[in-house]
């Protein structure tokens, strides 16, 4: 069993007329009849009676249409997820990104990506410094990453999707607390208040610097 048989199955069943269903599939008409002679032998069953005057389904015939035109469906609707697919319409996208510090962008990025792109799913992978996102990526392990990144890659192709100012908070008392800018250097040999150092955090290898 084919996918031609099954569509010149089809098309005979509309036309009831052979002449008309080869016209329809854009072929002769001998190979329309061989592919119903064909169908027939293997289901084991006549689909059609034929006479010189008319041509009718029989009780086989009639109780396999249905079935057959789901058949089509589902091979049209394969080409459309495969077409889908292929443009970035469905699928899956797995985005690391570092927690707490992105969020907002997380956030905003799910909605829009649920409002414009409703067949792709993201899979938001959070706890990730910047470095060992990079690194997933460069792998292939993900697809995008969103982070900060003072190196990247020659490889990897990159947008600004923000631009962000670090700011430093100190006492009302600290030597520094009336300045409006002030520069990293300022604060050598200070002591901080931070999260616990992890390796690949691109800005504790800024201050490391």
């Amino acid at each position: 069993m084919n996918l031609q048989q099954v569509r010149a199955f089809l098309a005979v069943a509309d036309e009831l007329h052979f002449g008309r269903a080869a016209e329809r599939l854009h072929m002769a008409q001998p190979p329309v009849s061989r592919s119903i002679q064909q169908f027939e032998r293997e289901l084991g069953a006549r689909l059609f009676e034929r006479s010189t005057r008319r041509v009718t389904l029989t009780s086989v015939g009639e109780a396999i249409v249905a079935p057959a035109r789901e058949v089509l469906d589902a091979l049209e609707r394969v080409k459309t997820v495969a077409r889908a697919a292929g443009v970035g319409e469905i699928g899956r996208v797995r985005v690391p990104y570092a927690g707490a510090s992105s969020n907002v962008m997380v956030g905003r990025l799910a909605r829009a990506v649920k409002q414009d792109h409703p067949g792709v799913m993201l899979e938001l992978l959070s706890g990730h410094f910047a470095q060992e996102a990079m690194q997933r990526l460069t792998r292939g392990d993900v697809d995008i990453a969103l982070g900060r990144w003072d190196h990247i890659p020659a490889a990897v192709h990159t947008r600004v999707v923000a631009v962000e100012q670090l700011v430093i908070a100190v006492p009302e008392t600290h030597r520094l607390a009336r300045r409006k800018r002030v520069s990293i250097r300022d604060f050598e040999g200070e002591p901080f208040v931070s999260l616990p150092a992890q390796s690949g955090s691109v800005l504790k290898n800024a201050y490391a610097r």
